[in-house]
């Protein structure tokens, strides 16, 4: 199989034939176990990033999620998450740092920064 349950082929069909840079089979070919799949894709995505992760948590316990998270916390990059449905208090630490309120209004209301604490030089 291909795809999974909640794989949005057609939308990324419809994305690829307007133009759109699309990399299919980025986490294996169909040899590779599906899980495996979207680990390895997860990856790619976060290596491929150029200015931070903007992502969105369906629960705490989210596996890819937090893979991004990891995966962009040891590139160095921004994070920007969306807890869906819970409260951001619940989201999975990453490490030395904390997730911080964006605050302001509108959608930006519900949105959490990562943020590294600094390391002390002694």
């Amino acid at each position: 199989m291909g795809s999974g349950q909640f794989s949005a082929v057609a939308a990324v069909s419809t994305f690829a034939g307007a133009g759109g840079s699309v990399q299919w089979w980025a986490g294996g070919s169909v040899l590779v176990p599906l899980r495996a799949r979207l680990a390895r894709r997860t990856r790619a995505v976060v290596a491929a990033a150029n200015v931070g992760l903007l992502v969105f948590f369906g629960s705490p316990n989210s596996r890819g999620s937090l893979l991004a998270c990891q995966c962009a916390v040891l590139r160095g990059l921004p994070i920007v998450a969306f807890p869906v449905g819970f409260c951001g208090y619940l989201l999975p630490s990453l490490g030395s740092g904390s997730w911080v309120a964006v605050g302001g209004v509108g959608v930006w209301s519900s949105a959490f920064l990562w943020v590294q604490t600094q390391q002390k030089c002694i």
